[in-house]
């Protein structure tokens, strides 16, 4: 079955977003500055904490992040100031921790949504232009070859598109929610979802998400995507809510939502004492109406067998928002790159810390 790209609204919320939040830079440095943001000392009968690895080359956010064949890819992003970056980083998931740069990025982007599918790298859509949204959103799909360590462009999106969720499942990747653009710097939060299908090289569409969302996390966990968090397209909140899909039926399932709402948070499955669960880390809260409420250094998990969402002890060493995430060793979780502030001042980051989930911690 053929489903349609959901419709824009009489207003685009992207485009009331542009003036109240912007999508990054902006809202992070709201979201991630004042009083509530700087350190925050974990509770004293915390179990596990993050630890501080080598950080990236680049501070960045509005990046990606994909592990294909041992190797972690941060990918894209933005600067403060609103350059979109083409600059590509990689580490081992082994070893020391240390970053090399590669071959970067043919069209520089930030909020680009990136996935390994089938042991390749692929960076998708995003925005481009040197500041703030210039260039608009693109269509760009480029994958990266570890063998030939080359990137090449391949069928590019139905329709411009930012700020989405994806993952792969069995070898198939997902592209779902996020910002598609209609007209120049016109946009709508969207429930439309993709699959590529990387032998013919094209794009097709399947059952949408029960709710349009974007600034959301898109995760693969046994037979099922799972979507959490994010924002919508009814109102400024950020959103708890979570929902399953199976590619088998190509069907949608409403979850329990988690107990915190989150935007613009990381998401990685990961394997806790031969439990599979899923991870979601940092990310901010925002009112109906665009105000700000708080920003998030808490991690929760949920439990797929139960669908049970549990927040954890361990808290990132600051607030963070607009990170990304790797797993290591199936149970440890690198938080990557973001933004924060410092003395007051907004700044993105380049920090790298990891947290190394124990049974205990999950109970």
């Amino acid at each position: 079955m053929k489903y349609p790209v959901s419709a824009p609204k009489a207003q685009s919320p992207r485009k009331i977003i542009f003036g109240v939040l912007g999508v990054v830079s902006i809202v992070l440095t709201t979201v991630l500055s004042g009083p509530v943001a700087g350190a925050q000392a974990p509770p004293v009968d915390a179990t596990t904490q993050w630890v501080t690895r080598p950080p990236l080359g680049l501070a960045r956010a509005g990046h990606g992040v994909a592990t294909a064949r041992g190797v972690v890819y941060a990918v894209g992003g933005r600067s403060v100031e609103g350059l979109k970056f083409d600059s590509v980083e990689t580490r081992k998931l082994g070893g020391p921790g240390n970053w090399t740069t590669i071959a970067p990025l043919p069209v520089g982007r930030g909020n680009l949504s990136v996935a390994e599918a089938g042991g390749l790298v692929y960076a998708i859509g995003g925005v481009y232009g040197e500041n703030d949204f210039s260039g608009g959103s693109t269509t760009e799909v480029d994958r990266y070859q570890p063998a030939t360590g080359k990137w090449e462009a391949m069928a590019p999106l139905p329709q411009p598109r930012d700020t989405a969720g994806a993952a792969s499942l069995n070898g198939t990747l997902y592209v779902a929610g996020g910002f598609i653009e209609d007209a120049p710097f016109t946009w709508h939060v969207t429930d439309s979802v993709l699959a590529y299908d990387a032998a013919a090289n094209a794009w097709r569409s399947v059952a949408p998400m029960p709710e349009p969302r974007e600034g959301f996390r898109l995760v693969a966990a046994g037979k099922y995507l799972y979507a959490v968090g994010g924002g919508g397209d009814a109102s400024f909140a950020s959103l708890a809510t979570a929902e399953r899909y199976e590619p088998a039926t190509d069907t949608w399932t409403v979850m329990a939502p988690m107990n915190e709402s989150r935007w613009l948070p990381c998401a990685v499955k990961v394997t806790v004492g031969g439990q599979e669960l899923i991870a979601v880390v940092g990310g901010a809260v925002w009112a109906e109406d665009g105000s700000f409420v708080q920003g998030r250094a808490t991690t929760e998990v949920l439990d797929p067998k139960t669908g049970e969402w549990s927040v954890i002890d361990a808290l990132l060493p600051f607030m963070r928002g607009s990170i990304d995430c790797a797993v290591k060793d199936s149970a440890t979780v690198l938080a990557i790159g973001g933004g924060t502030a410092v003395n007051g001042e907004f700044v993105y980051i380049s920090d790298v810390d990891e947290l190394t989930l124990k049974r205990r911690d999950v109970d």
